[in-house]
């Protein structure tokens, strides 16, 4: 079997957050294929792809989704930006910034 996500180069660590070869977005690997971390080991990654998250798209602005579909026999998760524009933009106000007109 070719898996694209066995071939990523990993540390000594059993998983870690690195590129998706698909999509580019960060992607927290489990190292073993075909094998999935236990439930602390999973609270563990959660948190550190929270940090992650925290800090490459500001507090609260991205999704961990834990469902992807692209590598189903590896387990993986994505950390998304939230391009949602209401979400963008209630962030706005709140920080005392008008939302750009252009959405972003």
């Amino acid at each position: 079997m070719d898996c694209k996500l066995c071939a990523l180069p990993t540390d000594a660590a059993a998983w870690c957050i690195t590129s998706c070869p698909g999509c580019e977005l960060p992607l927290l690997l489990w190292n073993e294929h075909a094998s999935e971390p236990s439930r602390t080991q999973r609270r563990e990654m959660r948190d550190a792809l929270r940090d992650y998250g925290n800090t490459h798209y500001g507090r609260g602005n991205f999704l961990i989704d834990r469902f992807p579909v692209e590598y189903p026999d590896h387990f993986h998760w994505h950390c998304r930006p939230n391009l949602n524009p209401q979400l963008v933009e209630e962030r706005a106000l709140a920080h005392g910034r008008q939302p750009a007109q252009d959405g972003s």
